[in-house]
């Protein structure tokens, strides 16, 4: 690489500095994220979706029938590799819209009964914003507030400029609904949405799928902060009227942040 100026020379090794303490930082948030979830978050969940799931009548890892799964969020993977240790026979659908993150999500979960899809799901179909965020954990539809108190903790944190923390580009989305008629699936036992504050639009595009009875368990991922208006009422309202009981909320191992499971009463599963 050649340099007008020593000044320009200077210019890089600063900004090559920047950048290499941000990766650095960024991953060690990753890995210290990933060691907590899965040692104090994981045995929680499993435990709480294997009594959700009892008050279905299924056992998990007993019952001959295959379970369908929507992983909505799937992120690297995370949860699929929770969901086939509690149901090794289910079927995953894994929806990851980042394609940098989908390619490790599909080189680290390659499994006959895992199928992904490059895509979000919204309320609507169609190309639209996607905000990438350097913890691609936190990647969204929706546009955190810049400004908001989390996202000032969180940017100084990685050492970032606050405004440098997403970058937009777009991505296709689809909805539940249409997922499923393309797909032909007429049941899915796990709806579990972690889609940073776009999980109520997530559900606003699964109303054929509510109406006709579809869905058993719903999984979702509130966070206590103001990066985004909250949308817990909202959801809290919209599967009460679709016949959900709230069976618990269980809180992650970092933050202010909980899995919160709803299951469809008066519900026999369906095969």
């Amino acid at each position: 690489m050649l340099f007008n100026s020593p000044l320009d020379c200077w210019d890089f090794v600063i900004e090559f500095n920047v950048k290499f303490n941000v990766f650095f930082q960024v991953r060690l948030i990753s890995l210290m994220i990933h060691i907590l979830e899965k040692y104090l978050f994981e045995p929680k969940i499993k435990r709480a979706l294997a009594s959700a799931f009892m008050e279905l009548g299924i056992r998990l890892n007993f019952d001959e029938k295959k379970l369908i799964f929507f992983d909505i969020g799937a992120n690297k993977g995370q949860t699929i590799k929770m969901l086939k240790k509690i149901s090794c026979k289910s079927l995953i659908y894994s929806f990851e819209p980042d394609p940098i993150v989908f390619k490790e999500l599909v080189k680290k979960n390659r499994n006959p009964g895992v199928n992904f899809f490059n895509i979000a799901v919204g309320d609507s179909s169609g190309r639209y914003p996607f905000y990438i965020s350097p913890l691609n954990e936190t990647s969204s539809l929706i546009m955190p507030d810049l400004l908001s108190a989390y996202n000032k903790k969180k940017s100084m944190i990685l050492g970032m400029n606050i405004k440098r923390m997403y970058a937009k580009t777009e991505v296709d989305v689809t909805t539940i609904d249409e997922f499923v008629l393309q797909h032909k699936i007429n049941h899915i036992d796990l709806l579990k949405l972690d889609v940073e504050g776009a999980e109520f639009q997530a559900l606003l595009g699964a109303k054929n799928s509510f109406r006709k009875n579809m869905i058993s368990i719903v999984q979702y991922e509130f966070q206590n902060n103001d990066l985004r208006p909250s949308q817990k009422q909202a959801i809290e309202t919209l599967l009460s009227h679709q016949g959900f009981r709230k069976f618990c909320s269980i809180k992650h191992s970092f933050s202010d942040f909980y899995d919160v499971i709803y299951v469809k009463q008066n519900r026999v599963a369906k095969w």
